[in-house]
């Protein structure tokens, strides 16, 4: 993820703050620890960051044409017929293998035989929400210290108008 980053964004200060997200101690339930690899669930940059990762299957998604639906790391790629659908999960699964990733579900069903996405059930023609929606139990418990906008764009003006002398004059 933070080869990834780097190779987008400059600013050495936003990739700390992504670094030190990535490194966020992680309550499970049971016990705090920090995740060998992956997105702590339930920080707010986690679908951010799943997003930006992700754009690769995004861009093979849409290159051979799949319609389908991604929110972070969960999608539903939508077919017309089996095949298709077969010829989607291949895909899917060359695309997110070349990124050290591997599918946690990847059933093929029809509308008839309903499935479940982000916890709303489609079935037929049916659309079902849960009254009451069960918690998570995974917290992020560090939270990097907030960004100083101000300090930031000063430093970056500061950078942007050259190497300054001794006596604080550009050069």
């Amino acid at each position: 993820m933070l080869e990834k980053c780097r190779g987008i964004i400059a600013s050495q200060q936003i990739l700390r703050l992504i670094e030190m997200w990535l490194k966020a101690e992680v309550w499970d339930g049971t016990s705090v620890s920090v995740l060998p690899c992956g997105l702590p669930q339930g920080s707010p940059i986690s679908p951010v960051l799943a997003n930006l990762f992700l754009d690769e299957l995004d861009e093979a998604m849409l290159g051979k044409g799949y319609k389908f639906i991604r929110y972070a790391d969960d999608y539903v790629v939508l077919c017309r017929t089996r095949q298709e659908a077969g010829d989607a999960l291949e895909l899917s699964e060359q695309v997110l293998e070349k990124l050290l990733l591997k599918l946690d579900e990847g059933d093929i069903v029809n509308f008839e035989q309903g499935f479940t996405y982000l916890g709303v059930t489609f079935a037929g023609s049916l659309i079902m929400t849960p009254f009451d929606r069960p918690k998570k139990n995974h917290r992020v418990l560090f939270y990097p210290d907030p960004f100083d906008m101000e300090t930031y764009l000063r430093d970056r003006r500061r950078d942007a108008a050259g190497p300054r002398d001794a006596g604080g004059r550009n050069g």
